[in-house]
């Protein structure tokens, strides 16, 4: 996992030194108000150039053999090799941990008596949808709308509230109309 994440680190780095090279913006004039978030952009952009020029000098150092400071062909071939086989693990990786907390005497079977901690490594992970110790976390309480008020308009994407249901017709009665429509 920790390779994967280097090789990965080592291709956003050499998107990063593409960003470094291309032409820095032209200035704002003194006194004209930047574009907002443009400085909060290239803040981000740096940290992200420092952080993958740090994860490829960790993988450098990793696969670097003969730490001649180049990777080799052989050297690369292990590092692409070591890709591979993380993307294939990939999808089981947190089942493969679970599994190595669980066989306590590593004999790769899963032992009766081992299952009994299964709960404490779930919520030692804080894994799934509910949160730390598998509680959900509690939602704010939404504002009550004064009686009589009118449903707030949705926003753009949402999907209005069906109306409420006509109330039924008794026996023999003709249904009321459909409210009119807004």
């Amino acid at each position: 996992m920790k390779k994967l994440t280097l090789f990965l680190a080592l291709i956003c780095m050499a998107f990063a030194i593409q960003a470094q090279d291309a032409p820095a913006p032209a200035p704002t004039p003194e006194g004209a108000p930047a574009k907002p978030g443009k400085g909060d952009r290239q803040a981000m952009q740096q940290r992200m150039v420092e952080r993958l020029q740090k994860s490829a000098s960790e993988v450098l150092a990793l696969y670097d053999a003969d730490k001649d400071g180049t990777l080799n062909d052989a050297e690369k071939a292990a590092l692409a090799h070591d890709i591979e086989a993380a993307k294939k693990l990939q999808p089981y990786m947190r089942d493969i941990q679970i599994f190595q907390k669980l066989d306590a005497n590593n004999n790769l079977t899963i032992e009766p008596e081992e299952t009994t901690k299964i709960r404490e490594i779930m919520k030692e992970m804080k894994g799934g949808p509910n949160g730390p110790n598998g509680q959900r976390p509690q939602r704010p309480q939404r504002p009550q709308r004064p009686e009589g008020a009118p449903a707030p308009a949705p926003q753009a994407g949402e999907v209005p509230p069906a109306p409420a249901p006509a109330p039924a017709a008794q026996d023999g009665e003709v249904p009321p109309p459909p409210p009119a429509a807004e």
